[in-house]
């Protein structure tokens, strides 16, 4: 089915580690039951689109089309690992199940059924050589990229433990008197081995790995401790914002964490704003809904980011209570000279103040950037024509002088 549509995609060859053991230990009446909670897990983790099938006693295979990129079998490897992180309950003996997974990339791997499972099946087997639970893939340079990916996976657990992340500031204006009015808090890594990575790089791996919830809980203690300490030399308040990722926004804990650190660090709702991204809103689970409900509720902000860069329709706007909204710097970039970007810059400005939101410009290099988004009436601006991110110390001096 796959030479449908454009024939991209991966074949993954799954084995569960040391069936055998439970068959011979615990009966293979547990053993059935054991494959099948393993296959309602599986399902439960697969896309519709997705193929699952049992290829032998203890293997399945499953086919994944529409496959373009390498994180996207990754995404989906972690989410069957995440399915698994609790383990199986058979009549009251708790089983830890993990697997070995071989991958085969479509079309490069092979075209055929058997040879795609021949060469899956080999990967798998170089799994369980190496001490099983993990995957691999066919081709060596695929299994390097694997690698890349669990040595950022690594390191970024590690620079979390040794305090090797840190927040600088962007700060936003406001496009008519220059003041400042906000600023966006940026997660900067100081650890050797990924500083030089881009964040949005170390923050999709901290996604798909879980290691997000641990860099959300730092960015926000760092920043809860930040407007304290202003608060704490009068200065006037102003509001920082702080990504969110998808994980976090569609988290049941998050919001019950947010409500503790009012609580705990005195934190003012109103001096935060989250940002999201469009592609957050299309997925647009109950969970990420009912959390941007409560949190705008208890007086936080919220922005969409990004804007103009995903599929996001205005219905999705006009649904979810916002605030605020961001256009890209990729649409600033070409202004003035690009007339397509001018007229999705205006459109998008005078669209958002209809539906009563504040607009921001991201990425204001020059003064004819910053004229044009003065006549189209944006409201903030951020970007090198007013400032490069600064350190906490420059900030506090900046917002200081604005008192002064």
């Amino acid at each position: 089915s796959m030479k449908r549509n454009g024939g991209r995609g991966a074949l993954l060859f799954i084995d569960i580690d040391d069936f055998k053991v439970v068959n011979d230990e615990l009966g293979h009446d547990v053993g059935d039951i054991v494959l099948q909670t393993v296959s309602e897990r599986l399902r439960n983790s697969i896309r519709s689109s997705d193929t699952l099938g049992r290829y032998g006693g203890d293997e399945f295979l499953l086919i994944i089309e529409n496959i373009f990129e390498f994180d996207e079998v990754f995404l989906v490897i972690q989410k069957l690992r995440d399915q698994f992180s609790l383990p199986v309950d058979i009549n009251g003996t708790l089983l830890k199940i993990t697997f070995s997974i071989g991958v085969a990339m479509v079309p490069d791997d092979g075209h055929d059924a058997r040879s795609l499972i021949d060469v899956a099946d080999k990967a798998m087997y170089a799994v369980k050589q190496n001490g099983k639970d993990g995957f691999d893939f066919v081709k060596k340079e695929h299994s390097v990229i694997s690698n890349e990916y669990f040595r950022i996976q690594r390191s970024t657990k590690e620079a979390l433990k040794n305090q090797a992340f840190e927040i600088v500031y962007q700060p936003q204006f406001s496009i008519r008197d220059g003041r400042v009015t906000g600023a966006e808090a940026l997660l900067r890594c100081t650890d050797d081995s990924i500083k030089n990575l881009p964040i949005n790089k170390i923050i999709k791996v901290a996604e798909e790995s879980g290691v997000i919830h641990d860099i959300g809980q730092f960015v926000l203690e760092t920043v809860s401790r930040q407007l304290a300490e202003w608060r704490d030399i009068s200065v006037t308040p102003i509001r920082i914002s702080i990504n969110l990722s998808r994980k976090e926004i569609s988290d049941a804990r998050f919001e019950a964490m947010m409500r503790h650190e009012i609580r705990e660090r005195k934190v003012n709702p109103e001096e935060i704003e989250f940002e999201i991204t469009e592609s957050t809103l299309m997925d647009n689970t109950q969970r990420a809904r009912n959390n941007i409900e409560s949190l705008r509720s208890a007086g936080f902000q919220f922005s969409i980011d990004d804007f103009g860069t995903g599929y996001s329709s205005l219905s999705n706007l006009k649904e979810y209570n916002l605030d605020k909204l961001k256009i890209d710097k990729s649409f600033i970039d070409a202004l003035p000279a690009d007339e397509n970007d001018q007229a999705i810059v205006s459109a998008t400005i005078s669209m958002a103040k209809k539906l009563g939101l504040r607009v921001v410009a991201e990425g204001v290099e020059t003064s004819t950037q910053d004229a044009l988004l003065k006549t189209l009436e944006c409201d903030e601006v951020q970007g090198y024509f007013y400032s490069h991110p600064v350190h906490p110390g420059e900030m506090t001096q900046m917002l200081m002088a604005r008192n002064a």
